[in-house]
Formats: C-alpha cells, structure tokens, sequence
C-alpha cells in the first residue's frame, strides 16, 4: 500500500494518506480525502511516503479519488465565496461584540461545511455566534481558535533579516525554540533582535544551533583563565565561528586575540 503526503495550504503540514486503489498520483495531483472534518481537497506534495511507525495501518485514511476538473471548479468557486463571506462573519462577531478576528475561511468540498480560523486574546461563548452563522449561511459550522504564530504563518510578512517569514515561506511545523539558543550563538537578547513579527523566539535560532552547541563545547568559557604563549589570561568574548577567543592578558591587561587552537584551558 502506498503511503502518500498531502496538504490541505500552502506549506502546511503534511499528512499522510493511503493509495489503497493503486491509483497513478503523482506530486502536485489533487485529490478528495475524507478527513474528520468532511470531504477535502488537498494536494500531493509527496508519494511513495515511508509509512509513520507511530500509526497502524487502519488508522491511515484512504484517498477517495483524484479530483476532476468539475470537483476542480467547484473547488475556486467555494474559494472565492469564502473570501466574499469573510468580512460578513467579522461584521457578525462585531454585532455580537465578540472581541475576536477572522483569520482564514474556507469551505469543505461540498459545501456542507464552513471552516473558520480566529484569534482572540481571552475565552468567548461562540453558541449564539455558531447558531447566527449557521442560519446565515445555511452550512455547519466549525471555529478553530489560533495562537500568534500561526496568525503570522497565515499572514506572511518581512521577517527582521528582510526575508518573507520562515513560517509562512516553507516551515510546516514550528520547531522549539529556546532563549538558550539565542545565547548559544551569542546573539544579544534584546527583544527587537530575536523576537519575529508574532512576537515569539524566532524559527531561525534553531536552525544553526545543533552547529553551534558542537562548536562551543570546544571553547573555553568566558571567564575562564587560559594559557596563551604570552601567559595567563581571562576569556572575554568567543568568535564561536572562527573559533577564535578574545583574551585579557594578566600581565599587562592587553587585549589579544587567539585560535583556540593556540590555547590551553
């Protein structure tokens, strides 16, 4: 049985589905999946997947079928809709004096079914919200509250290096990110440097930082009394990637750079 990855936006994650029809999918296919949530349409981004050994195979959801060029159309029409009816669901949270914003709607593939993504600061009672929703547009209703990273992912933007944002580009999961990352390279820990536009640690700190927890554990601390060629010192500052200390010499408090090579500690 095949085993093939499918996402349902653009870097999303990616879920894995069977070929259990040995249908001819190949990446950048569109197919109809049925998910907990109704008929989908996703898009092949992956096949001839390794199998996730955290799942059995009962619990892989079959592919229904490739999507045809009517399921196609019916598929930017509900897109299109979805944007059109937006502003409406906000304007209705508003009446009701919901503090949330509308983030993403979109449509399961009948039609049955209208998929809102929100944020909001506090809990809010959504029953009256859900059975005002429900009448206007004749659909079932589902709302999925976001934190602020994934507001920033569905948004986009220009991260603090002049990039689009990691998220939004091509990250499909967030990874961890720790303050310690930050201090592993030696990057100042002022907010407005290691902080992206959702307000959290930035993706990036962990991409490098396997690299630089391996390279650190070849310097000394700093702090540290080493020996040099011109005698002891202390380490003020490590230029982790030209492996490279900055060090204060005992004897007459100069300064002086050396390879770590070039040191004992």
């Amino acid at each position: 049985m095949e085993i093939v990855g499918v996402e349902f936006e653009k870097a999303g994650r990616i879920y894995d589905f069977a070929n259990v029809d040995d249908l001819e999918i190949k990446e950048g296919d569109f197919v109809i999946i049925e998910t907990i949530r109704g008929k989908e349409l996703g898009k092949v981004v992956r096949t001839k997947c390794k199998r996730n050994p955290a799942l059995d195979e009962d619990e892989i959801k079959p592919i229904l079928k490739l999507a045809d060029s009517e399921e196609l159309k019916r598929y930017e029409e509900l897109r299109q809709k979805a944007i059109t009816i937006k502003p409406k669901i906000q304007s209705i949270a508003r009446k009701q004096k919901l503090e949330i914003k509308i983030l993403d709607v979109n449509y399961t593939i009948d039609g049955s079914k209208i998929l809102i993504e929100f944020v909001a600061e506090d809990r809010v009672d959504f029953r009256t919200f859900v059975k005002k929703l429900a009448s206007e547009f004749k659909a079932k209703i589902e709302l999925k509250q976001i934190g602020s990273r994934d507001e920033t992912k569905k948004l986009g933007g220009i991260g603090p290096c002049g990039r689009v944002c990691c998220c939004n580009a091509h990250l499909r999961e967030f990874d961890k990110v720790a303050i310690k990352m930050a201090k592993n390279q030696n990057i100042s820990l002022n907010p407005n440097k290691i902080n992206g536009l959702c307000g959290k640690l930035m993706c990036c700190l962990a991409y490098e930082n396997e690299t630089y927890e391996k390279m650190n554990k070849t310097m000394p601390k700093v702090g540290a009394v080493v020996s040099t060629e011109f005698g002891e010192g202390i380490v003020m500052y490590n230029d982790i990637l030209r492996q490279q200390c900055t060090i204060k010499l005992s004897e007459n408090d100069e300064y002086k750079v050396f390879p770590v090579k070039d040191i004992n500690f």
